[in-house]
């Protein structure tokens, strides 16, 4: 996963106000750093009340709003908001983005349980406040590390889970997705995969698909399609990428590759892959 972030508003708003950064194509984030507003979304019956140290994430770009009210009144009291986008790469199908709710809310009572998150999102707030040199870069890192904080945080209190952090979750299947990660160009079988999982063929089989929502094979594939994707983009041949994803045929590559993305390997070298949804 290539994970960039970048924090573009921190401000205090008051009186009528509102901000939605719906339409950017990215995942959005926004921190409330003091004060109090009402998160508007089109697929909830009524505003949710935001308040001082909650974070709310975006995953796919959900249609949303911020405002000082639940009506769209204005408010006396002054309300500090830090927004940002996370770029995770314009290679489509993130099983990580995938396997996130539309929203993430966590509310400041939750992300004290963390302790991480907190002390986060402190440092966040307290460099924005300053001028000084470096401090755009320490705040994009810093978002970098609250996401990856996110992610162990709804691994940790989301029941029931399923898709990529599911399986993180399960220690065996951890073994097997960290092998496919690790040599996603190696001759990968159902057998080998679960002898890394320590499970028979048919337990591994099952359990994977359960939890990912795909067969491991067909993971396998998109992985390493995501990658080439990647790897193209970055000037690498497709001899070159076909081989060191698995695929020791060219033409079975170009067939898979252009199954997945919608455009072939040669026009992802010459810059037409969009981003999901473009």
């Amino acid at each position: 996963m290539h994970l960039r972030a970048e924090v573009f508003a921190h401000a205090d708003y008051c009186g009528v106000w509102r901000l939605d950064t719906s339409g950017s194509g990215k995942a959005a984030f926004h921190l409330i750093g003091r004060g109090a507003c009402w998160l508007h979304l089109p697929s909830h019956d009524g505003p949710l009340p935001l308040n001082a140290g909650d974070l709310v994430l975006f995953p796919r770009d959900a249609k949303h709003e911020i405002r000082a009210r639940p009506d769209h009144g204005g408010s006396d009291s002054t309300t500090t908001v830090l927004c940002g986008f996370l770029d995770f790469g314009k290679t489509p199908h993130n099983p990580v983005l995938d396997a996130l709710p539309d929203v993430v809310h966590i509310p400041a009572e939750d992300a004290v349980d963390s302790g991480a998150i907190t002390n986060t999102t402190r440092l966040i707030f307290a460099e924005a406040r300053k001028v000084g040199p470096g401090r755009q870069i320490l705040l994009d890192r810093l978002s970098e590390a609250l996401f990856v904080l996110l992610l162990r945080h709804v691994l940790q209190t989301t029941e029931n889970q399923r898709g990529f952090l599911a399986a993180l979750s399960d220690h065996r299947l951890a073994n097997a997705l960290d092998a496919m990660h690790r040599e996603p160009g190696a001759r990968w079988t159902v057998h080998s995969l679960a002898r890394e999982a320590s499970m028979s063929r048919t337990a591994f089989s099952v359990a994977f698909s359960g939890r990912v929502g795909m067969p491991p094979m067909q993971y396998l594939t998109q992985l390493r399609l995501r990658l080439a994707g990647g790897m193209l983009q970055s000037g690498t041949s497709v001899t070159t990428v076909a081989n060191q994803v698995g695929y020791g045929d060219e033409t079975s590559f170009r067939r898979a590759f252009k199954r997945f993305f919608g455009v072939g390997p040669g026009e992802v070298k010459r810059g037409r892959l969009e981003q999901p949804g473009a």
